[in-house]
């Protein structure tokens, strides 16, 4: 007796019904794999697309002359970024960019190019050029809120007050003198940016306690006096040099 012959229209239908079943298969584990298997590794790789460690300065404390005179202040600023790994068109991002921030397109394009996960392009902007640069929207550049320092009153005792460095450290002078009372200095805290590298939420951390004010316990026309008095003196008698003092700072 010869064995029954299944149909061929069956036949095929059992046949794909087993592809579909294979291909079912492959994709269950697939999906397996992702979700238990590679699970760790996808989310610290998507982690490592999305943080960021964001530098941020700190405001520091004002210093003033004893009738309160504002000799050195902090003023609001914004300071140009890039997630270089985030940029598509270097080129056209330094073209764009070079006109507002007075750059050769060349130095720029060098920046977007570099293997870091995050470069200045530009600190203390402008207002004008923070505005400009805001409505660019070029994916992986993005302005962040920093502080400026500012001296109202020009060169006038500015040997006393000194300066202070892109990052608010204090360089010379009661600045670099008091650094640490008047808050300065750099640090880092957590953020997350969109696919465009825009910064999406920065987490401050622990409160920091506010910085100190200064007051000098000089008149500012001590040092106006003590500076243009030489000035003159060696104008007249064609003198080599003059010099001149105050008293200290004390803390507010």
């Amino acid at each position: 007796m010869r064995p029954a012959e299944i149909p061929a229209p069956r036949g095929r239908a059992i046949v794909l019904c087993l592809l579909l079943l294979a291909f079912l298969a492959l994709v269950v584990g697939r999906l397996f794999a992702l979700q238990i298997r590679d699970h760790q590794r996808l989310s610290e790789r998507g982690a490592q697309q999305y943080e960021r460690r964001l530098p941020v300065t700190a405001r520091r404390g004002m210093i003033t002359d004893r009738h309160g005179r504002e000799l050195a202040v902090s003023l609001e600023a914004q300071s140009l970024y890039a997630h270089p790994g985030a940029v598509r068109d270097r080129r056209a991002a330094a073209a764009a960019l070079a006109p507002i921030l007075g750059q050769p397109r060349g130095e720029i394009q060098r920046r977007l190019a570099a293997d870091r996960p995050f470069v200045w392009l530009q600190r203390k902007l402008a207002p004008q050029q923070a505005q400009a640069l805001a409505g660019l929207g070029i994916r992986g550049v993005g302005l962040l809120p920093e502080t400026r320092r500012s001296y109202p009153r020009g060169e006038l005792a500015a040997h006393l007050v000194g300066f202070v460095g892109l990052d608010n450290t204090g360089l010379e002078g009661v600045e670099y003198q008091y650094d640490a009372l008047l808050g300065g200095g750099p640090r880092f805290v957590a953020g997350l940016v969109d696919a465009l590298g825009r910064v999406l939420f920065r987490d401050e951390g622990p409160a920091r306690p506010e910085p100190a004010a200064l007051v000098l316990t000089v008149d500012e026309v001590i040092p106006y006096v003590a500076e243009r008095e030489p000035q003159r003196a060696v104008g007249k008698a064609q003198a080599v040099g003059g010099g001149g003092g105050g008293p200290g700072p004390r803390e507010r």
